[in-house]
């Protein structure tokens, strides 16, 4: 009987303290960062900046285009007039201006991409130092990223996204 009552005791006791152990439980939060990106006021400067550099490398290739193409016009209305070492000449002045314009393509591909990364980069270091902050005062144990930890469904109370922007937008108005 005495055995018996110590085992009772000792389950209840594991009960009590598997209880006591779930109360001190992680608190885990979501953060989604692309919306974070795309709705928080820098985020929205960088994304009008990117673009006006974007429409500023498009400029220059529709510029080099254009006389790309003017070139090859005044090739073909030449065509009959020009002897053959001039329209050799020509053509090769064709030729070259054509692989510029691939090079140039290439180039401002380049750049707008690494521009992007360099904007996001830094954007991004801001806003995890923001997350860090929030999660401070939240007392938040662990937060993950919506897109990558592969959550397929999240309580709206562990989204902590809304109130990640708030406090980025009140450090970068």
């Amino acid at each position: 009987m005495k055995k018996i009552s110590i085992l009772i005791t000792l389950t209840f006791c594991f009960f009590f303290l598997n209880s006591a152990l779930a109360a001190d439980a992680s608190k885990v939060a979501i953060v989604d960062l692309q919306r974070c990106m795309k709705e928080s006021n820098e985020g929205k400067r960088m994304s009008e900046s990117l673009k006006k550099e974007v429409e500023a490398m498009q400029e220059r290739y529709n510029k080099a285009q254009q006389e790309l193409a003017a070139l090859q016009k005044e090739i073909e209305k030449q065509s009959l007039m020009l002897s053959l070492d001039a329209k050799e000449s020509k053509q090769n002045e064709y030729d070259k201006k054509n692989r510029a314009l691939t090079y140039l393509s290439e180039d401002l591909s380049e750049e707008s991409t690494a521009a992007e990364q360099n904007a996001s980069q830094a954007l991004l270091k801001d806003i995890y130092k923001i997350i860090d902050t929030v999660a401070k005062q939240q007392t938040i144990d662990l937060v993950l990223e919506k897109s990558t930890a592969g959550i397929l469904f999240v309580s709206s109370a562990m989204d902590i996204t809304d109130l990640v922007i708030k406090e980025y937008n009140k450090v970068k108005p």
